[in-house]
Order: structure tokens, then sequence, then C-alpha cells
């Protein structure tokens, strides 16, 4: 039972109202005054906790050191603030564009590479014309046709127009690579023939004799670019057989087979999209429908053929190469000396002394046999050299000995 002790007079003489009124007010100052008390209470709760968790993790973080901190910890020891690290600001680096390359002007008298063939021939042309490009004493003719091919004479007609071209443009080298569309039939005076059969070939072979015969007639070198590998494994195959067939007519007639196959393969023989360029770096080559070539790619099967074309061209090649014409020149003048009387003339001898020989031939005469007794015999079968005389280098006069008379030496006391 609780008693509440109140000192109002009212609520002593029995006023109930106001005595309830009170005690109510008294219980809620209570509840308040526990409600206060706890709040306080978990609030230094969650402090002391924050405290000994962050300690913890602190502690957690050093590790021992010594011997005696792996044994009984390292409390009481203050952690060492951390150091400071000055962040160095960073420098934006600019990078130039690659300075674009002077191409200097084609000197007037240039020589001309000419270019023929299909559209593998196109993309060589592009790639020797990057090649050369800072050439001034080379000039690349493209005269290539993407569709064209030794098959469809009905089309492009190469035996025929290749030795027109020579004509027209003279060059000092011809280079062809054609044979990438040829694998079809082919028709000759009204008979149809299938690809690879013996009288298949047997066209196509003469088709190459005389575009290569038309080079050889002109005295004008002719390179015969290989054919690359390409995606489909039939399509590598036939290749693999047209290139026997351009290496073989090639060193029949004069020609220079260029083999570029294993440019474009991997470690095992097979079609590759990517590989090394001319300066060592792996990037793409070839284009994603396996039968062109991208511009590194260009570029690397035009190098195969370009060492051929500076071998053959040689100084012309030259990013110094000026081109004077040597018809340029002036024609060299050739004056006759005066005759001149106090001039003495001499007749010419034999380079070596006629009397240490034992002759006195001239030169241009019949050579004498050596005498018995003559100082080259002597000097080549006997080693003797004559007597020395003074002033040789072998000379040697040994000087008179002066005789000294000794000085009357004092003979020392005993």
């Amino acid at each position: 039972m609780t008693f509440y002790v109140i000192e109002d007079l009212d609520i002593a003489t029995g006023n109930r109202a106001e005595r309830t009124r009170r005690m109510k007010f008294w219980r809620f100052l209570s509840v308040q005054k526990h409600a206060a008390t706890i709040a306080v209470a978990a609030l230094a709760c969650l402090y002391l906790a924050a405290t000994v968790s962050s300690a913890a993790a602190q502690e957690q973080k050093r590790k021992p050191q010594t011997l005696i901190e792996l044994l009984f910890g390292n409390k009481g020891k203050k952690e060492p603030p951390p150091k400071k690290t000055r962040v160095k600001p960073q420098r934006s680096v600019s990078r130039s564009a690659p300075q674009a390359v002077e191409v200097p002007e084609k000197v007037e008298h240039a020589k001309t590479v000419l270019v023929v063939g299909d559209f593998m021939a196109g993309t060589l042309a592009k790639g020797l014309e990057e090649a050369f490009e800072t050439s001034p004493g080379i000039v690349i003719d493209n005269r290539t046709k993407g569709s064209s091919g030794l098959v469809r004479q009905d089309y492009y007609d190469w035996p025929v127009e290749f030795p027109k071209l020579l004509d027209e443009v003279e060059p000092a080298v011809a280079v062809i690579s054609v044979g990438a569309n040829d694998r079809q039939e082919m028709s000759v005076d009204g008979n149809t023939y299938s690809f690879r059969t013996p009288e298949w070939t047997t066209n196509y072979e003469a088709r190459i004799k005389t575009i290569m015969t038309a080079a050889k007639q002109r005295n004008i070198p002719l390179l015969w670019t290989g054919l690359p590998s390409f995606r489909s494994n039939a399509f590598t195959a036939d290749m693999v057989t047209l290139n026997s067939i351009y290496r073989k007519w090639s060193e029949k007639n004069d020609a220079t087979y260029v083999d570029i196959w294993d440019g474009f393969v991997d470690e095992e023989g097979k079609f590759a999209y990517s590989g090394s360029d001319i300066d060592g770096q792996q990037v793409r080559l070839r284009t994603s429908d396996g039968l062109g070539f991208t511009s590194s790619g260009r570029r690397k099967q035009a190098f195969y053929v370009e060492r051929f074309i500076r071998r053959i061209l040689g100084d012309a090649t030259s990013e110094n190469f000026t081109g004077i014409p040597l018809s340029n020149l002036p024609d060299l003048q050739f004056f006759t000396p005066a005759n001149n009387p106090e001039l003495v003339r001499t007749d010419p001898i034999s380079i070596t002394d006629p009397a240490f020989d034992g002759s006195d031939t001239l030169l241009g005469g019949p050579a004498p046999e050596l005498a018995a007794t003559s100082p080259l015999r002597r000097l080549l079968e006997n080693g003797y050299t004559g007597p020395v005389t003074e002033g040789r280098a072998d000379y040697y006069k040994p000087q008179a000995l002066q005789t000294v008379e000794p000085e009357d030496v004092a003979t020392p006391k005993q």
C-alpha cells in the first residue's frame, strides 16, 4: 500500500478532486524521471562500447614487434601517429600528334615500277606507294584490274595487254600478282576445262609463259609475287598449287618469284588474321572476310617485293636521289700538252734495277734468265747482301778504345 503525504490543507479536509489531481501530477513526474535515467544510461553504454571497439581495433592493427609484445601483448604502448603521405600532383602529359612525313616531289627522270594483276596486286601497289613515298627517284604505276585473272580472257586479256603496257610505260621493273580469281573453269577454242585438270594447267601455263617472255624480250626485270593463304582451307590449298606453277615458270624464264606465304600464316602454317608487321609489332593483317589485307597487311605484303626492287634499282631508291641524267652532263674535254723545249723526257725502263736483276733488257722485252752470279740470285739463294758500305743500315764500325791513365791515389795510413 502506498501512502502519500499531502501537506495541502484542502486535501486534509477531504477535497477528493484536488487530491486526485495532485496524485496524477506526481505519478507523471516519477515516470519522466525514470525514463530520463534510462536514456542517460543507454547513451553511456553506447559511448563506452564505441570507445572499447575503437581501442580494440587499433590494438589489432598494430602487430607485435618484439618477443615481449608477442608474449604479453603491446598494451600500454601508444601507437605512433600515422605518417602523412604527400600526394604529388600529377602532371597532365599531352601527347602531340605524330608529325606528318614530308613527301618529296618525284624527280623528272624517276624510275617507274609497273604493277599489274588482280585485287591482290591492287593492295600490293598501295603498299609499294607507301614504301617508296619518300624516295623521289621511284614512281609506282598502278595498272591493276581487281576482278581480272588469267582464266577469263573475255573480261581482260593479260597476255595481250601486258606487252602493250610495257611498251607504253617502259618501266624499270615490272611487278605482277594474279591468280586469286582463277579458281574456275577455262574456255579455250570452244572447249571448257575444269580447274586443276591437265588441260586447264597446260593452257594456264602457256599464258604465264607469254607474260614472262614479253618482259624477258624487253630486258625488263619481272617480279612475280606469290599468293598468301586464305581463311578457306580449300581456297588455301588451291593457292599452294598456283604458287608452285608460278615458281616453276619463274625459274624457267629468268623471272623472280617473290614468296610471301610465311608472312601471313601462324606457326603451324595455317591462315592467321594477325601477326607481326614490318616493325615486329603484333597487329591485324587480314580483313574480316579472310581475303583482303589491312593497311598493316598490305605494307607487309609490299615489304617482300620492296627488297627486290631496292636491290635491282640501287641508288634510285634512296631518299637523297637527285636524278641528274648523264645526258645533261657536259662533254669531257681533253687537252694535248704543248711542246715545251725545256721538258726533259725520260725513256721508260723497268721498275726494277737492270743491274740488280742481272739484265739490261727494258720493260716489255723477253725475260732473260738470271745470271748465276747476279746479286738477286745470291740474295735469294744464299742470303748474301754484298759488302757492307758506310751509310747502310747494317753498317757498323767499332770505335778505337782510348786508354785512360789512372790518377795517383794516396795510400790510406794504417
